[in-house]
């Protein structure tokens, strides 16, 4: 099972992103992914949303799913099964607490994007890394260079590893996507999958 876990639209990303919500499922369909999650900065998106979005006849068959990229002080993170906004700029400790309190699970996006953490010894790191329930170590966010890196380390540390596209416009939709072993079909499912460490990188 395939998913591009890490998507923003116009919606509630507008500042940065171009991307309708409608452009996404024939996208994601033709390159041939099972499903997506749109995490928009900060917001969420209500079940009233998704359910309006999944029943386009465009996105039959497509698993839909949202929770959101948040900043903590050690960077952006994508946090799924949290109800509520968190409050900004937490540690990423305390982020990552918050969320598995709540029963949800998180992910640390593109890691060394503009080159931030790449001259940090990988000890370090692994104090940081180890608190989310994967890693986003293929982006097109990095450089190939720091992919390469990021996927060196999190298989040097034995920690679970995620992909995205980091989508802002319908062009960089689906190249990158988290495989998943064992399909599912809701949140719950998502979350399972990444606390338990199921999950590996894929460019497609």
């Amino acid at each position: 099972m395939l998913l591009d876990l890490h998507v923003h639209t116009s919606r509630y990303s507008r500042s940065c992103s171009i991307l309708q919500p409608a452009e996404i499922a024939p996208r994601i369909k033709a390159a041939g992914l099972d499903g997506f999650c749109i995490t928009e900065h900060d917001l969420g998106w209500s079940q009233g949303e998704l359910d309006s979005l999944r029943s386009d006849p465009g996105a039959d068959g497509l698993v839909i799913l949202a929770g959101r990229e948040v900043v903590c002080q050690e960077g952006h993170v994508l946090v799924f099964g949290l109800q509520g906004r968190p409050p900004t700029n937490l540690p990423a400790g305390q982020l990552a607490e918050l969320v598995h309190r709540a029963g949800g699970a998180c992910v640390l996006a593109h890691p060394f994007r503009f080159g931030r953490g790449l001259e940090e010894e990988p000890e370090r790191l692994l104090e940081l890394w180890r608190l989310f329930d994967a890693i986003e170590a293929l982006t097109p966010s990095h450089l190939p260079a720091e992919n390469r890196r990021a996927l060196e380390l999190v298989r040097k540390f034995g920690l679970p590893a995620a992909a995205g596209s980091d989508a802002h416009s319908v062009e960089s939709l689906g190249h990158w996507a988290t495989s998943f072993p064992e399909p599912f079909s809701d949140l719950a499912g998502l979350i399972e999958a990444l606390r338990v460490g199921r999950c590996s990188p894929s460019k497609t």
